[in-house]
């Protein structure tokens, strides 16, 4: 009998795994789609006579304003519907929206092509973040998350290696002819070809099956409700939701700068061409990204199941501290070469605490309310990220320092500050936040205790709250619905 459960165990594990890198490759195109338009800088000024401010409202507040917007409702509907259908239907919507501004020629067109971009991509991260929660176990779920979240970084490299080369290839000629669709520019064509693999693969998420919603609270009755459970439930934790939020948030800015503004800082500061660019930043940035957040899943799995659970927290705490210093150095170098080691650094310190802030989230939500308390912190952090961050740095550029050249300021004023301003919002919401880690980590054991699963001693965890960890974690029987 236990091997027919070790066997049934390890097929359900299999598919967990299996449906991790379907959305991690999902994951790779979004980013790819979303980060495409900050290697189209010089050419969109170019074509259509944007300013540094157009160009930063096209990179993030087009892009985030309705992605931060639609993700509310889309977090209902992950909470209520099939997460596979969701994910589906926002695929489908970002892929074409992204191929469309290949057929614009105006700012207006764009803006518009940016929204539904972000309409559909809205969908992605709530899905996936719950679909992972119900998948894996607690004690995986900083590498599981981890491991989503580095779609990030290749999509980064995909966007920036591959995009930069293309872009840089195509730009040999200054226009193109498509049989059937006619006379398009370099930057077009590579919106057109960017959106393809979306709407060719959609198909791939009807391979996964729909888990079962694992650890659900007395609340699930409520699910139905849109805002009241999420409300209630914010105002019980607000200390800890809303200063340690924020900080994430402000950590979110930071990437999301970097990789709007770094092509145009290259190409401005030190002359470099698109395809010099592209395929540095892809590489770098990429394998910065992702190495930063494996190990950051492994060392906080490590923490967690010795008793340390909000080791998410402190670990970003230490990494925007650190970013903030080699932000600086970054933007100040004198040549490129020290310019991209300092970028480097900084983009790893950065990508670290991503998968911080997902974690740490999902530790203390309630199941019934995940997918709408994911959706709330990626309309904050997006607000605050992607909305500000790029807009910020094109505002300062020109109406502080007057001259699109000294880009470089701009991001070595802006990024400090907020990874100071983010480490200290961190550390003011700790404590309020461990409290929450308690209060979710004993309802977890509870549950497990009721259930009569697992009859093991209570350790210490170190927080002065008794969980049967062995328990909680072989709880997870890997269940999944047809």
């Amino acid at each position: 009998m236990s091997s027919v459960t070790n066997q049934g165990v390890k097929r359900s594990m299999r598919g967990s795994w299996y449906a991790l890198f379907v959305l991690l490759f999902l994951y790779v195109l979004s980013l790819m789609d979303r980060q495409i338009i900050a290697l189209m800088v010089t050419p969109l000024r170019r074509d259509l006579g944007l300013s540094d401010v157009q160009v930063g409202l096209l990179e993030g507040f087009a892009f985030v304003v309705m992605y931060t917007l639609a993700a509310i409702p889309l977090g209902w509907a992950v909470d209520r519907f099939s997460r596979r259908i969701v994910i589906f239907l926002g695929l489908a919507v970002w892929s074409l929206s992204c191929s469309g501004a290949g057929f614009v020629t105006t700012f207006a067109g764009l803006f518009a092509s940016r929204v539904g971009v972000g309409v559909g991509e809205a969908a992605l991260s709530p899905g996936a973040h719950s679909m992972l929660s119900d998948l894996f176990p607690r004690r995986q779920l900083s590498m599981a998350l981890g491991v989503f979240v580095i779609g990030a970084n290749i999509g980064v490299a995909v966007s920036y290696g591959l995009g930069g080369t293309l872009i840089h290839w195509l730009s040999v000629a200054e226009k193109l002819q498509l049989p059937l669709l006619g006379e398009f520019r370099p930057w077009q064509l590579a919106f057109l070809i960017a959106g393809a693999p979306g709407v060719a693969l959609c198909w791939l998420l009807f391979t996964i099956r729909e888990p079962v919603r694992q650890r659900q609270g007395e609340g699930a009755a409520s699910s139905q409700a849109v805002f009241a459970p999420v409300v209630s439930y914010v105002r019980s934790q607000s200390g800890a939701l809303i200063c340690v939020f924020v900080g994430f948030a402000l950590n979110n800015l930071l990437g999301y700068t970097i990789l709007s503004w770094a092509p145009a800082f290259l190409e401005r500061r030190f002359g470099w061409h698109i395809g010099e660019i592209g395929p540095a930043l892809g590489i770098l940035l990429g394998g910065a990204g992702i190495c930063a957040m494996l190990a950051s899943g492994a060392i906080a799995d490590r923490f967690y199941t010795r008793g340390r659970h909000d080791i998410n927290v402190r670990m970003s705490v230490v990494a925007m501290l650190i970013a903030a210093p080699l932000a600086l150095c970054a933007f100040l170098a004198s040549t490129p070469q020290i310019c991209l080691l300092f970028l480097t650094l900084t983009y790893f310190c950065t990508s670290s605490t991503v998968p911080n802030a997902a974690t740490s989230l999902q530790l203390i939500a309630p199941n019934e309310l995940r997918g709408r308390l994911a959706a709330g912190y990626i309309f904050l952090s997006n607000m605050v990220g992607q909305g500000m961050g790029p807009v910020t740095v094109g505002f300062i550029t020109e109406h502080v320092f007057h001259n699109h050249r000294l880009v470089g300021y701009s991001l070595a004023t802006v990024l400090p500050c907020a990874a100071v301003a983010g480490s200290v919002l961190l550390l003011i919401g700790l404590r309020s936040y461990g409290r929450a880690l308690d209060q979710a980590e004993g309802l977890a054991a509870a549950r497990v205790d009721g259930a009569d699963i697992g009859k093991r001693p209570f350790p210490d965890t170190g927080r002065g709250v008794g969980r049967p960890l062995a328990a909680t974690n072989d709880r997870f029987d890997g269940r999944s619905a047809e």
